[in-house]
């Protein structure tokens, strides 16, 4: 019996051992299927984009581009994020949204400096949340378990109607509870690595919240109803904050002139 036993206990080890040493391997790279979802992704991307310019405005607001363009370009270098992969655009549209789509594509509505945001680095702390979505590959990670890779093959397939369902369910649907919390704790990082104050996306989240309290307000506020529970996001985005200790922190600097055009 106790041979019996112990043979037991040898192919438990050796199955496990196994399946740890196998676990090691990046077998989507093996075989090749990172690369291929890669560019499925970025098909889809650009055949969303094609589709939201044939539907939505390009909105060519000079002001609000060099204040986005300014941001970007500081997270990206602050934070060796390769600036030039980043396709910035900005949507005229009233909600206060930005999104993240395949393709590294990101998405800003005007409505995020007129019907949300107060302050630039306020716009900063959300452009880091969705660029840390960007870089922490969770659009892939919501493709594969939302959408999964058949799916993806019929929307890059390009049915008009496939990729008019994609949009929305980019611009609408949140991210599950871990991923948001990531997005918005690597967002802290990004901030604070490009000397600007992370606090300032708790600061969004509180202008949201207090907004949604309001009917009236909350009818624009796209990127906090498909975003969970911003209070709680506002308190863990602080208490990481303020682990940072001794930075001087420099604000992103706005003129008077700017500040009337966004009705700062």
């Amino acid at each position: 019996m106790n041979k019996i036993i112990f043979r037991i206990i040898i192919v438990f080890l050796a199955i496990a051992g196994l399946f740890l040493f196998l676990r090691e391997f990046n077998w989507s790279k093996i075989f090749g299927l990172d690369d291929a979802t890669q560019k499925l992704e970025q098909e889809l991307g650009n055949q969303i984009w094609e589709s939201m310019k044939s539907t939505e405005n390009v909105d060519h607001d000079t002001m609000m581009m060099e204040v986005l363009d300014t941001i970007v370009n500081r997270l990206c270098a602050s934070n060796q994020i390769q600036r030039s992969k980043i396709k910035l655009h900005l949507m005229e549209n009233a909600t206060a949204n930005a999104f993240a789509m395949p393709g590294d594509y990101l998405i800003v509505h005007s409505g995020l400096f007129t019907n949300g945001c107060k302050t630039a680095d306020q716009i900063a702390g959300v452009i880091a949340h969705e660029l840390a979505h960007i870089e922490k590959n969770h659009v892939s990670r919501k493709i594969t378990t939302q959408i999964g890779i058949t799916a993806l093959t019929t929307l890059v397939g390009g049915n008009a109607e496939a990729v008019k369902e994609a949009i929305r369910f980019f611009t609408s649907n949140a991210y599950d509870r871990s991923l948001e919390e990531e997005a918005d704790l690597m967002a802290v990082t990004y901030m604070n690595e490009s000397n600007l104050d992370p606090k300032a996306l708790a600061e969004t989240m509180d202008i949201f919240s207090e907004k949604s309290a309001n009917p009236e307000l909350e009818e624009n506020l796209s990127w906090f109803s498909t975003h969970p529970a911003s209070k709680e996001r506002a308190d863990y985005i602080r208490k990481e904050s303020n682990k940072i200790k001794g930075k001087n922190y420099q604000k992103l600097q706005i003129s008077q002139e700017y500040k009337e055009h966004f009705g700062w």
